[in-house]
């Protein structure tokens, strides 16, 4: 039996009425006598629709995951994936929250092998075999708002893993949209997850790229953001600061941490810029101790 528990799903009013448990812990699940955990993970929420999300579970397989178009408030929920290439470990979808890019892991090789859906044949055409091991490496990211352009973390040229745009109709790579020279961005040379593109929640427009140098470090493409970023820096001196920017009106949210503070979050006010303190993850946790 494992020591750490894996989390469950779950969904709450915003005034913190009708909670309700969608998908139970590792720990939940295996007290009840289910030793296989096929629990479900948020993928993301959907827009304009407060009661459906999509979710990945390995309902029908423990060897492959599935999507789910799943109501919260019914808890009912439609398979996405009923045509899966199978031993798919990861999904991307395009701005339809249609499944469009697959990616399988060939253990045995130490593979991933990354397909396209085609639509009009209704089958998944070979992309890429992505070498976790040996390289190269391909790491589908998500899809731009044109719904044709596919942001692709790759270290193909033999450098550092950087960020590219694919046109998924013509199947043909086209710019470098992001690079730097010492570190990779959007994925590691495992094929892990790092960060990467800032993609705005409303337009899905790519606002700038986050890479982890020494530290995590914002870089947006635009004079707006950079200059919030940097008021943002000086009154939370020495500190990762994470702005996440949902709308031009809304306040934003500030994840702030270091390696002697714990992550801690701020609304991020506008005309005039000002932050207003919301939580802390560890409280009881002060400077003092960590210093």
């Amino acid at each position: 039996f494992p020591s750490h528990d894996k989390a469950g799903l779950f969904v709450i009013n915003a005034d913190g009425t009708e909670g309700k448990v969608l998908s139970p812990t590792f720990r939940e699940s295996f007290n009840a006598g289910n030793f296989v955990y096929r629990g479900m993970t948020l993928v993301t929420t959907i827009k304009n629709n407060d009661e459906e999300i999509i979710v990945a579970a390995r309902e029908r397989s423990i060897d492959t995951i599935d999507l789910y178009r799943l109501n919260v408030v019914t808890e009912k929920k439609v398979l996405l994936t009923p045509n899966s290439p199978g031993k798919v470990e990861r999904w991307t979808l395009d701005l339809n929250y249609q499944p469009i890019i697959s990616s399988s892991l060939d253990e045995e090789n130490s593979k991933f092998l990354i397909k396209l859906f085609n639509k009009d044949k209704k089958q998944w055409d070979d992309l890429w075999t992505s070498d976790f091991v040996n390289g190269p490496v391909y790491v589908p990211l998500t899809i731009d708002a044109d719904n044709r352009t596919l942001f692709v973390a790759t270290n193909k040229d033999g450098e550092t893993v950087s960020i590219f745009e694919f046109d998924i109709q013509e199947k043909k790579f086209k710019e470098r949209l992001a690079r730097h020279p010492k570190y990779d961005v959007g994925a590691d040379q495992s094929m892990s997850p790092i960060p990467g593109l800032i993609i705005s929640e409303t337009t899905k427009e790519v606002l700038g790229v986050r890479v982890t140098e020494d530290r995590v470090k914002s870089y947006w493409f635009d004079s707006q953001h950079r200059a919030i970023q940097k008021s943002v820096d000086s009154q939370l001196d020495g500190r990762v600061n994470l702005i996440q920017m949902p709308t031009d009106i809304a306040p934003g949210i500030v994840t702030s941490f270091s390696d002697q503070s714990p992550a801690e979050w701020f609304l991020l006010h506008k005309n005039p810029l000002k932050l207003e303190p919301l939580v802390q993850s560890r409280p009881w946790l002060s400077h003092k101790d960590l210093n």
